[in-house]
């Protein structure tokens, strides 16, 4: 059985799937940093199993791991693009990169700077560097090193071009059995309901327009739309509209 495409997934995470389809598929020819966040590392694999046979026809795919030692992120695409003709040709491509889940928040030398306080320097300094990388680059992240970006890369998180979350799922455990393979369901409980948006606002607006003049007929609208609505109730109930009126006859369109 092919999990990554019969895994049926909860309604937030498909969501979120597709919100990423889309960022990647609008993000050809500029760099666009796209954040993905999940704490599950193989419900992460489905993930990009997932995309990856989508995106297949149209688009080549490269993973990248982060260098441990050097978690340079700028460094690690220049190195990659150096050694792939393909993409120093600027045909479509998105990158995707993971690795920063096993790096060390504690240095095992006092006054050494620990693997994760490097790659948030990396980050949060060498933003202009990625500039020159005409790509979607999907950053895989868990939720802890996600908010330590927001704490110690501040100009790199501002920069992003969106970010979705995805919960734990019912994954299939499928152990050896005398020489057979059972699958045997594994329970996680939910977190609890993420409240960032894959866009600011003005983006998501923009991305629907994009969406828009290249086919209106594109049932990724209904996902866009949805999350607009969505976004326009969140901020409704958080004090954040700029005109209440106005953004809750919005959320009713």
């Amino acid at each position: 059985m092919n999990l990554a495409a019969e895994l049926q997934l909860k309604p937030e995470n498909q969501d979120s799937y597709e919100e990423l389809i889309i960022g990647i598929e609008n993000g050809q020819g500029v760099l666009t940093p796209l954040i993905a966040v999940c704490d599950d590392l193989r419900l992460r694999e489905i993930l990009i199993q997932r995309y990856e046979d989508e995106l297949a026809p149209d688009f080549r795919l490269y993973r990248m791991r982060l260098n441990q030692e050097e978690p340079s992120l700028r460094l690690g695409i220049a190195t990659l693009i150096k050694n792939e003709e393909y993409l120093q040709q600027k045909k479509p491509a998105v990158i995707m990169v993971t690795g920063s889940e096993t790096l060390m928040f504690v240095s095992p030398e006092r006054g050494k700077r620990t693997e994760i306080d490097k790659f948030m320097g990396y980050l949060q300094w060498g933003r202009e560097g990625l500039m020159h990388f005409p790509y979607p680059i999907v950053l895989w992240l868990t939720k802890k090193v996600e908010f330590e970006i927001t704490r110690s890369a501040l100009d790199f998180w501002s920069w992003r071009k969106g970010v979705v979350h995805f919960v734990q799922e019912m994954l299939l455990e499928i152990p050896r059995k005398n020489n057979l393979f059972e699958a045997q369901p594994i329970a996680f409980k939910d977190s609890e309901e993420d409240t960032e948006h894959f866009l600011p606002l003005e983006d998501l607006k923009e991305l629907i327009a994009k969406v828009e003049q290249r086919d209106r007929n594109d049932p990724k609208l209904g996902t866009l739309y949805s999350r607009l609505g969505r976004l326009y109730s969140h901020r409704l109930i958080q004090g954040e509209a700029e005109d209440d009126k106005k953004e809750r006859e919005d959320a009713l369109l």
